[in-house]
């Protein structure tokens, strides 16, 4: 969900189902909203649930772009220039960005959002966004190697290369969630314990993987590819992808216990024109039923609670943020990972340089 750029020139673009030009940025016109989220099958979706439908209701057309980046966003905060209006962004960007001053606040006491504010799941609501759904990151597997009986149901036994043999994928240090957590999970480290990380623990503990990996992936389709094509036998997975080649008769299973749960944020970029516009936006998106429309096209965990009573019981069990899924996964501590040193540094750029020297000592 997360690779990709496709910046689109002022031109002809589609929106809510008929092709129109952009807008000028200079312009007065507020009846539209330039909204970034992370392209594919996922996007897709959105159009069909969310996009359309918030047209339809408000009249506000919806003019799409994929690959919202923290440097992008900052850019524009910097030019005083909005290019975009709303975005969908990682945690740990939402805290940085929202601290340096480049996003708007949201207004929570906006008449279609306060209402909503009690059903969503309190780590959903953030000064400066609004979480949508929540993902996760799973252990998976291929069915030619281990079955539903027979799998890795803790990192440390993914970890555990005697006991289950065979080639596996996990992120790269870089990468969107870093295995750092999962590294030290699988290194004995208990999840009341994981914060603050422990770097060079994790590093250590990736290290002694490394002779067994395939692959470290740098993208969404990567680590699930390579179970399906049999170049590996388990791999570190976003439950959306592998629920999805699942659900298509794939080759393939997964592991909710020890998931990595995280939440993506709509936010609203500082210099915009169109703040009514955009709290109007993220008010629909977090609206029960379209989440749950949402839900029953992409495995994504609803934020807004209330969704489960618009999804069918089979479809709710499949889904991250279900109670009984929700109570074996670790939720991702995004704050930890904005936290800045004495220097200005994040632990996220922290880990990057980290990263980069792991990877040249390999």
């Amino acid at each position: 969900m997360r690779n990709g750029r496709i910046w689109i020139a002022a031109g002809l673009l589609f929106a809510a189902g008929v092709w129109l030009f952009a807008p000028s940025r200079q312009h007065e016109d507020t009846n539209y909203l330039v909204v970034v989220s992370w392209g594919g099958s996922f996007q897709e979706a959105q159009r069909e649930v969310l996009f359309r439908p918030f047209t339809a209701a408000t009249g506000i057309q919806i003019i799409e772009e994929t690959g919202p980046t923290a440097a992008r966003v900052q850019a524009m905060a910097q030019s005083g220039r909005a290019e975009w209006d709303v975005a969908l962004m990682t945690p740990a960007d939402v805290l940085r960005l929202g601290r340096a001053g480049y996003l708007a606040k949201v207004d929570q006491s906006h008449p279609e959002l306060a209402p909503l504010l009690p059903d969503l799941d309190p780590r959903a609501i953030l000064d400066h966004g609004v979480g949508d759904f929540f993902s996760s990151k799973v252990m998976a597997y291929g069915t030619d190697d281990y079955s539903a009986e027979h799998h890795p149901r803790t990192w440390a036994e993914f970890w555990d290369v005697e006991r289950f043999p065979g080639l596996r994928v996990i992120d790269a240090g870089d990468w969107t969630m870093p295995p750092i957590e999962y590294a030290l999970l699988a290194d004995g480290v208990e999840p009341d314990d994981l914060y603050p990380l422990d770097f060079e623990r994790a590093y250590a503990s990736i290290g002694r993987l490394a002779p067994h990996v395939l692959k470290f992936s740098d993208s969404p389709v990567m680590a699930a590819q390579a179970l399906v094509d049999g170049e590996a036998s388990l791999a570190a997975v976003t439950l959306g992808r592998i629920a999805q080649l699942k659900a298509q008769g794939a080759p393939v299973g997964f592991e909710w216990n020890q998931g990595l749960m995280e939440v993506n944020y709509w936010v609203i970029m500082e210099n915009t024109d169109h703040i009514e516009a955009a709290t109007r936006f993220i008010a629909f998106a977090a609206r029960p039923e379209i989440q749950a429309a949402m839900s029953r096209l992409q495995p994504l965990g609803p934020s807004n609670r209330r969704a489960f009573e618009f999804l069918a019981p089979e479809r709710a069990r499949q889904l991250p943020t279900y109670p009984e899924n929700l109570e074996r996964q670790i939720f991702v501590d995004a704050g930890y990972w904005a936290r800045e040193d004495a220097s200005g540094k994040s632990n996220a750029e922290r880990n990057a340089e980290l990263w980069r020297e792991f990877v040249l000592g390999q």
